[in-house]
This record gives structure tokens, C-alpha cells and sequence, in this order.
């Protein structure tokens, strides 16, 4: 009896625990790109249920499966408005195990760099250039002429 107490509470303490969590990561993509690679991955890759999308509002909700089961999930898109181009991409799963959300996030961040190549990063503002101060032209020295 006590071996199989001792089995199952190590059993329970090594299975994974569903994460409450959110995992999140920012891309330097635009919000069209991202969007429209994120829909594209659900739907049309991972063929996974949407239930309800709003490209303005920026989420999109559907249904992960994984051996049989259904578990809500959501992608949000945030513009952070402090990192001009830079778009937050948060992924929720509750019920599975917050390793799953970050590789729903790997997978996004692959298809974007097949679709897309590197995130170009916008133009840096040129410095102004001050103007050069004229450069004092050194005289030479006047030849002396000799008298005779």
C-alpha cells in the first residue's frame, strides 16, 4: 500500500501541470504581417477551429486540439506604444502546459521569417550635419624683392 502511495505521488509530482500563465513575445514585424501569418498558422497549418476574430481589436480565439481534446486558446496582438514597431504577441492556452503556448510562438515566429525574411528594422533619423566652419586659407609668405 505504501509503494503504491509513494508511486502515484511521484507520478503526479513529475506529470506536467496545465500553467495558468500567458507567454507573450514581441515581434518587429508589422501589424498586417503579423496578423494575417498569425490567422494563416491556425486555420489553414494547424487547421485548429476559429471561433471568433477581430483584426482591429486584435485577438483571435479557436480551439487547440491536441489527442481528442479541445482546449480554448487566444492570440493577442498589442501595439506598444512606447517601442514604435514593435507588435506583443500574447498566447493563451489554459489547461495545457505553458511550454505549448511558447511553441505555438516558435512556430509563429518560423513561418513569419520563411514568409517575410529578417524583420526590417525602420530607418534610423539621420543626424544633422553642422555645418563645417570655412577653413582659414594659411597665406604664404611674400617673396621680398631685392633691390640692387
Amino acid at each position: 500500500m505504501l509503494r503504491w502511495f509513494l508511486f502515484l505521488s511521484v507520478f503526479a509530482l513529475a506529470s506536467p501541470k496545465p500553467a495558468h500563465a500567458r507567454s507573450e513575445e514581441d515581434f518587429e514585424y508589422s501589424y498586417t504581417q503579423l496578423w494575417s501569418t498569425a490567422v494563416r498558422l491556425v486555420l489553414v497549418d494547424m487547421r485548429y477551429p476559429v471561433d471568433e476574430r477581430d483584426e482591429k481589436m486584435g485577438f483571435l480565439l479557436f480551439r487547440y486540439q491536441e489527442n481528442n481534446k479541445e482546449f480554448p486558446a487566444s492570440i493577442e496582438l498589442i501595439k506598444d506604444k512606447d517601442k514604435k514597431g514593435i507588435i506583443k504577441t500574447v498566447v493563451q492556452i489554459p489547461g495545457m502546459p505553458s511550454y505549448v503556448e511558447s511553441m505555438l510562438l516558435s512556430q509563429l515566429r518560423k513561418k513569419l521569417l520563411a514568409d517575410y525574411g529578417p524583420p526590417s528594422k525602420a530607418p534610423e533619423p539621420e543626424k544633422k550635419k553642422e555645418p563645417k566652419a570655412p577653413e582659414e586659407k594659411k597665406e604664404k609668405p611674400a617673396k621680398k624683392k631685392q633691390t640692387s
